[in-house]
């Protein structure tokens, strides 16, 4: 166990704010990747047979996804921390109580975007003040250093804020009717697995490997007709 401990739904909401802000204020790379939160989740929490079997699915599902100049894609760190609170609150351990949950929550990565796109959009002020400014001969100062705070500290807010209001949405509408939480499915991390690899083969991008995996599938299916 941990020397300390956090409640679920604060810690999720605490570390997507601090993915968000932190990717843009330290450029770390992978620090927004399910696999990195598995870990600190596991971390505050204790619970690595859940975080990290959990993280390797959104992982794999989402393998190719990088933001890289003005691309923003969708940000699997939403979708993994939002399920990994709900699984604990309700008690989920096993592949097949997360198998519904799970395919609700994957359309949740496409929030992000528009939460960065938003603060891009913010950031316009911000960045007509500083080129106005770098036109006169006087030195900058402080400036630059201020500006980058204040958009770092309006990045962690907003995407606290944003996280907090989709888990009040979601326990609404989602976690107080039980009876689609009772949903167990005949399921393990295998086939869980095998479809999140469906994102892993994606971002080959080569046909050939798209054919000899249908192929595959095919093949199995047929064999388990026979």
């Amino acid at each position: 166990m941990p020397p300390f401990a956090i409640p679920d739904f604060p810690l999720a909401a605490a570390l997507f704010a601090l993915a968000l802000a932190g990717r843009n204020l330290c450029n770390l790379g992978f620090v927004e990747r399910p696999i990195v939160l598995g870990f600190f989740w596991g971390l505050c929490t204790g619970d690595y047979s859940l975080s990290l079997p959990l993280a390797v699915f959104f992982e794999l599902f989402w393998l190719d996804l990088f933001a890289i100049g003005s691309y923003l894609p969708p940000m699997a760190a939403f979708p993994y921390l939002m399920l990994m609170a709900f699984a604990r609150t309700m008690d989920w351990s096993t592949p097949g109580h997360l198998a519904f949950p799970l395919a609700l929550s994957l359309p949740l990565a496409y929030v992000q975007p528009h939460i960065e796109g938003y603060l891009r959009i913010l950031q316009t002020g911000a960045y007509m003040r500083l080129m106005g400014r770098a036109r006169r001969p006087a030195p900058l100062g402080r400036l630059p250093g201020s500006l980058m705070a204040a958009a770092v500290l309006r990045q962690f807010c907003v995407g606290l804020a944003a996280f907090v209001l989709v888990q009040g949405v979601a326990v609404v509408g989602l976690a107080l009717p039980f009876s689609w939480t009772k949903t167990v499915l005949n399921a393990d991390w295998s086939l869980l697995y095998g479809i999140a690899s469906l994102g892993a083969l994606m971002a080959l991008r080569i046909n050939r490997a798209y054919i000899i995996f249908t192929i595959c599938i095919l093949s199995v299916a047929l064999i388990k007709l026979l």
